[in-house]
């Protein structure tokens, strides 16, 4: 989902819900990077806080 996903949510206030599962990594690129036997490089995020940015546009956040 993109961030103007969430705007296209804010502006008709569709009644949905979003859940983040654990996104601190590339997950599919890091897999791809072991089974190719490579060293996994650059695949570690450090994630914005998810909650304030779905306040910022008027959606309830959770953390």
């Amino acid at each position: 989902m993109l961030l103007g996903d969430l705007a296209v949510v804010m502006q008709y206030q569709f009644p949905i819900k979003i859940f983040i599962f654990n996104n601190h990594s590339l997950g599919m690129v890091k897999l791809e990077m072991e089974v190719a036997g490579y060293v996994d490089w650059k695949t570690d995020m450090i994630n914005p806080p998810f909650d304030k940015i779905a306040e910022l546009m008027n959606i309830k956040g959770l953390e």
